[in-house]
Parts: C-alpha cells; structure tokens; sequence
C-alpha cells in the first residue's frame, strides 16, 4: 500500500499530530474479502466497483462524518461474485 511505500522511501514519521482511528483489523466480510479500514482512505472505489460494474451494491459506505467507514449492512452477507482479495 501507499503507507508502506512512503515509510520504506524515507518518510518514517507522520505529520499527523491527533490521535488516529482505529478499528478492529482484518474484517471477514466474506470468505474471500478482509477488510482493513485502517488502510481505507474513502475514496469509495469499492463501492462505486460494486454497484457500478458488478452490479450487486453488497458494500457502502456508512455512518457520516469523522465515523464514516467502509463496511457491508449488519447481518447481511456479502456475496460478490467479482471480489476477494
């Protein structure tokens, strides 16, 4: 990822001064998706993929704001023909 990539080429310290989100890390969505929201920087890709081009709209983003996430609806599976990591 981008992250790992700036720390191996010199930058090893952030500028961000606040205290970082968190979340539980790695999320089985399914059998075949992790999701690290650590990583995830809202650009909404995912989720513009699956209800654009697979056509099966199983992922969103939720919540608003600062507690705005990635994630799929409670107790809904997600069944995505077209993703896994």
């Amino acid at each position: 990822p981008l992250q790992n990539q700036a720390m191996s080429n010199g930058r090893v310290e952030t500028r961000f001064d606040d205290v970082k989100r968190t979340f539980p890390k790695p999320i089985n969505i399914s059998s075949q998706v992790l999701l690290d929201r650590e990583r995830c920087v809202l650009c909404a890709r995912c989720t513009r993929f699956s209800e654009q081009i697979a056509g099966d709209p199983f992922i969103d983003l939720l919540e608003r704001g600062a507690r705005q996430q990635v994630g799929i609806a409670p107790g809904e599976p997600f069944q995505s023909y077209f993703s896994g990591n």
